[in-house]
């Protein structure tokens, strides 16, 4: 499967727990990023992937887990393989913490954050106001693909408010 939508299809209807990790292993969510997001030792996610049946106490964290993923496949936000990549990247739209920073919507998941993971998702699938949309952004970069420019031509560029939409 290629299409996020045929993704989030199969994902909306599998509801058993093992099925569920094994479709978001199938993704692009490693053993470690399921550990991480349902707060479980990554030994533990590989027996459930293997044959053991997770136990009661994880329904909710793979569900959570389930419901973000779901999400961003169904709002097309970014290619089904990007998807982990943006889930281990640390966000600022999640806020910051005194002690660790800008924290991960994987962590945020563990902590039970799941607003916080869809709201998160939400500022990242939407420019914020002022900033270049992506296509936006890739026509800017089929246009300037014929010219030779460094990244700092465009950093300036940017900078200087050139890019910003009017």
């Amino acid at each position: 499967m290629n299409d996020e939508l045929e993704w989030a299809e199969c994902l909306r209807r599998t509801l058993n727990r093992r099925d569920v990790l094994k479709v978001l292993r199938d993704i692009g969510l490693s053993t470690e990023d399921i550990a991480i997001a349902t707060d479980a030792d990554a030994r533990t996610v590989r027996r459930w992937l293997d044959a053991q049946e997770p136990r009661r106490g994880y329904d909710e964290a793979i569900d959570r887990l389930r419901t973000a993923v779901l999400y961003l496949l169904q709002r097309r936000a970014m290619p089904t393989n990007e998807i982990s990549l943006w889930l281990r990247s640390r966000s600022f739209e999640l806020g910051t913490d005194p002690v660790l920073g800008v924290r991960r919507p994987l962590d945020a998941l563990a902590e039970g954050g799941l607003a916080d993971v869809l709201a998160a998702a939400d500022a990242f699938i939407r420019p914020a106001e002022g900033s270049l949309s992506k296509a936006e952004v890739d026509a800017d970069l089929r246009t300037n693909a014929a010219q030779p420019a460094t990244k700092v031509d465009r950093r300036q560029k940017v900078l200087s408010g050139a890019a910003r939409r009017p």
